[in-house]
């Protein structure tokens, strides 16, 4: 499998948004954070209010992956989970 399981960890948003994101052609840590982003953010816009889309959009600037390598996504197992957060220091 080629796709690796992302789970957005916030203090500030209490849903859980998951997404699956292909590594093909993924080269960078912040390359997997933009798709999820992206994927998030698309999900928003059809499937929840204004107030939802607003909470995300304001988190967007920091989130992040932290004691996870670029290296350890790639390698991971297909069912290994990933956070990407908003609310601890990188």
């Amino acid at each position: 499998m080629h796709n690796r399981k992302f789970m957005l960890s916030s203090s500030n948003i209490s849903d859980r948004y998951t997404c699956n994101v292909s590594i093909e052609g993924v080269t960078t840590l912040q390359e997997f954070i933009d798709i999820f982003n992206n994927q998030i953010h698309s999900y928003l816009l059809i499937n929840s209010t204004p107030e939802k889309q607003n909470q995300f959009h304001s988190i967007k600037k920091n989130l992040h992956i932290h004691d996870t390598t670029f290296l350890d996504i790639i390698n991971a197992t297909p069912d290994k989970e990933f956070y990407i957060c908003d609310h601890c220091s990188q």
